[in-house]
């Protein structure tokens, strides 16, 4: 278990360079009740060299032009509930 003054350095330490990460917020959360802790995150980031952009940015111009995979349910260490994971 995390708890919450580690919570940062844990997300931190999951992105991989050479790798897409994607990391979902929430209005409720990092918006309001996690807002201060929310900021330290982008701040820590920042320092890492780590750029967050909205992911519709990376979309190509053409839809097509994505590759297809197929999902699955599944689960990651550290969340809650059942994800769409990718299947290997």
């Amino acid at each position: 278990m995390v708890v919450a003054k580690d919570f940062n350095r844990f997300i931190l330490e999951r992105f991989a360079a050479s790798k897409l990460n994607v990391y979902t917020i929430h209005a409720e959360v990092e918006g309001i009740l996690m807002a201060n802790d929310f900021r330290q995150l982008l701040a820590q980031a920042a320092q890492r060299g780590i750029d967050f952009t909205p992911l519709g940015d990376l979309l190509p111009g053409d839809p097509a032009a994505l590759p297809q995979q197929h999902l699955v349910r599944g689960a990651l260490p550290g969340r809650e509930g059942w994800l769409g994971v990718q299947q290997a």
